[in-house]
């Protein structure tokens, strides 16, 4: 199995790359999956869930997220939208990793 992890995706700047690659990356290397951390796809810090979709339509599996995921207000919406939550919450205060599903 080929994965592909796109790391941080910043900003309209960072969507349009993705959008413009991607397809041929995939075909091109025959990936299988792909990760991509979303936390700062809109305007730099935090996610749409408009941005959210254009991923999943783009052919990204995964959308990972960190700190900045709910820095706007809209990214409320992604959270009561999504049908299966998988992500770990890792801080530094040694609290332990929660994982819903």
């Amino acid at each position: 199995m080929k994965v592909l992890f796109i790391g941080d995706i910043v900003g309209k700047s960072g969507r349009d790359i993705v959008s413009s690659l991607l397809y041929s990356l995939k075909k091109e290397y025959g990936i299988d999956l792909v990760i991509a951390n979303g936390e700062n796809a809109a305007h730099g810090k935090g996610i749409t869930y408009k941005i959210y979709k254009q991923f999943i339509a783009e052919g990204i599996d995964y959308v990972t997220m960190g700190n900045h995921t709910f820095s706007k207000a809209e990214s409320m919406i992604i959270w009561r939208k999504w049908t299966v939550w998988s992500f770990h919450i890792i801080t530094s205060n040694a609290i332990p990793i929660i994982t819903i599903s």
